[in-house]
């Protein structure tokens, strides 16, 4: 009898562990599968060395973006490739906005889904816009470094996040890059600019014809451009300065310039990311500069000039963009949004630019972006002048056929 006690007190031991260790192992499993589902948006992190920074304040905000993925990228690949290519029965046979958007664009479930785990892990949604593939969210350190399985590091002024973040896997994907992980751009702000006191000798649109053998685009019967509907887009993060009273229409900083250069008035609209928050001054001469140069090379296209305006927003140069591509209005996007004061993008940022560079060559859309350009507010005999007009040219005459 107490041997069979015995026995059955054994028994039930092993079976108490027997249970224990399969709970325990659902448990591990749990864990495990916890980790496997999530996966690493990849390339999302700067590059600088930031290991020795402290713990950024759990209740710092962020205001973050996150930048929806194309899919069938393979296929898009090789539409780029037979839309360039002659003799190929897709040679120049553009997409619209919509075509893209059906072929290669997320679909209205994915950023559903992106939107749904945003808000279920506490951030607030700020916007969401499926066309330019902008889906902007705001919170906490604490709730980024929870959601998106990252820490977030910071040396008192900058803030950064040690790894690439994290998702759901059932959102891989869906997500191309995050902005607004970090703020280690410069935090400087551009002085204004000095206007020369109208001595030495200034590159005008003449000099430019002249330079690349062209004929004046205002010459009788010559090419000036396309007219509308076609435009020339440009990026900006400021709008034309605001004219003095008159009864002009048009700024009057250009007047000054197409008088001077005897060119016809310019034609001009200007487009802020987000119309209900009034765009700021320009602190230099950036716009109208753009602006000149642009009318100076196509001056029978009309203008016009995509302002970031976005409260908040830590991505104006993306968010121009991505508005006139979107939009797919203008057959030319030129660019040269000031870089000096923004953080230098990481590789999926550079992706999420890459993708919507695709979307604007299956459109037909030819873009520049500036590596420097003063033109005529600069004197010939400035050497970093001569650089950069080496370097770049403003616009291409050449832009996109007008629709039919």
């Amino acid at each position: 009898m107490g041997a069979r006690k015995i026995g059955f007190l054994s028994n039930k031991s092993a079976l108490s562990i027997v249970v224990a260790f399969i709970a325990l192992a659902e448990l591990l499993l749990c864990v495990g599968a916890e980790v496997q589902h999530r996966v690493a948006v990849a390339g999302n992190h700067p590059a600088a060395s930031i290991q020795t920074w402290e713990p950024a304040a759990a209740d710092l905000q962020l205001h973050l973006m996150a930048v929806l993925g194309l899919r069938k990228t393979d296929r898009l690949e090789q539409l780029k490739d037979a839309l360039q290519q002659p003799g190929s029965p897709s040679n120049h046979r553009w997409l619209s906005s919509a075509d893209f958007a059906r072929q290669f664009g997320p679909t209205a479930a994915q950023l559903r889904a992106v939107t749904d785990w945003l808000r279920a892990s506490g951030f607030t949604i700020d916007s969401a816009d499926r066309g330019t593939r902008e889906l902007r969210f705001s919170g906490s350190v604490a709730q980024v470094q929870e959601a998106l399985g990252t820490t977030i590091v910071s040396n008192g002024a900058h803030f950064a996040n040690l790894t690439d973040p994290q998702i759901p896997a059932h959102l891989a994907g869906s997500i191309v890059a995050f902005f607004g992980l970090n703020n280690l751009g410069s935090s400087a702000v551009p002085t204004q600019a000095v206007v020369p006191d109208g001595t030495g000798t200034h590159f005008s649109p003449q000099d430019f014809w002249l330079f690349y053998n062209e004929t004046p685009p205002t010459n009788p019967g010559a090419n000036g451009g396309t007219a509308a509907p076609d435009c020339i887009a440009l990026l900006e993060i400021a709008t034309l300065p605001v004219p003095s009273p008159s009864s002009s229409p048009t700024p009057s900083v250009l007047n000054v310039f197409t008088s001077q250069f005897d060119l016809p008035a310019t034609q001009i609209k200007i487009i802020l990311t987000d119309p209900t928050n009034p765009p700021n001054q320009p602190l230099d001469n950036e716009p109208p500069l753009d602006v000149d140069w642009a009318h100076s090379i196509a001056p029978n296209t009309p203008i016009y000039l995509y302002v970031a305006t976005i409260p908040n927003s830590t991505t104006l140069a993306f968010d121009t963009l991505s508005l006139a591509v979107s939009q797919n209005d203008c057959g030319v996007i030129s660019s040269s949004i000031d870089d000096d004061h923004a953080s230098c993008p990481d590789l999926a940022q550079i992706q999420a630019y890459a993708q919507t560079d695709a979307q604007a060559v299956v459109q037909g859309q030819t873009l520049f972006h500036s590596s420097g350009d003063y033109g005529s507010f600069y004197p010939v005999d400035n050497r970093r002048a001569q650089q950069a007009r080496a370097a770049s040219s403003r616009v291409s005459r050449k832009v996109r056929p007008a629709p039919t």
